[in-house]
């Protein structure tokens, strides 16, 4: 049996996403012909088989045009592992924290399933990615307990700080403290995140 799938996508970035995941998530036999923006594709395989492979093909035509094109509502879809696959990163970081930014950012954000939902084009959303993936890599260089080091990280990228500042700030202000050679954090993130976010630039 064979079946062809035609897919519209609005640009040549869009495009190169949509083979992209084509090729990583379809094994099954199929040919692909593109012309500009348009994609032709031919689904070969048992009327079973093919109804499955038209069926993951609709869903990622959706998954691209979502992270390109904002919905109704003015929201992005994105795909964590694949967000986090083309961003690049250099250490990996706890997804939920980037909600915790963008929202003290003032961008509205969520976290529903595997998609991360947020009113941020993907360009802009991929730079602040990168900058906490290397916020997180400087702050390996110190002792720090697994919450103390996504506070600082998220104090470091609220107020556009080095590591290194962060911590001196936090120490003086009584966020942190040393336990032998270990930096802790003197409340818990979540006290420490409102904190931060309803407090003036200064603190």
């Amino acid at each position: 049996m064979k079946r062809i799938i035609t897919v519209i996508m609005g640009n040549e970035e869009e495009v190169e996403e949509f083979l992209r995941l084509i090729n990583e998530r379809i094994k099954s036999n199929i040919y692909v012909d593109v012309k500009n923006t348009k994609i032709r594709i031919r689904v070969y395989g048992d009327e079973i088989e093919v109804k499955e492979v038209f069926n993951k093909i609709k869903e990622l035509e959706k998954e691209v045009k979502y992270s390109f094109h904002p919905d109704r509502k003015g929201f992005y879809h994105y795909v964590i592992p694949l967000l986090f696959s083309n961003a690049n990163i250099r250490v990996a970081f706890p997804y939920s924290l980037v909600v915790d930014i963008l929202q003290t950012k003032g961008i509205e954000a969520y976290v529903d399933g595997i998609y991360l939902i947020a009113k941020i084009s993907k360009k802009d959303l991929v730079k602040i990615l990168q900058s906490i993936s290397n916020a997180y890599y400087d702050s390996l260089k110190y002792p720090l307990t697994p919450m103390t080091r996504r506070a600082i990280v998220f104090y470091s990228i609220i107020r556009g700080q080095s590591i290194e500042k962060t911590i001196k700030v936090l120490l003086n202000k009584g966020f942190l403290k040393k336990r032998g050679e270990v930096y802790w954090l003197t409340i818990n993130y979540e006290q420490f995140k409102k904190r931060i976010s309803n407090a003036p630039a200064g603190i």
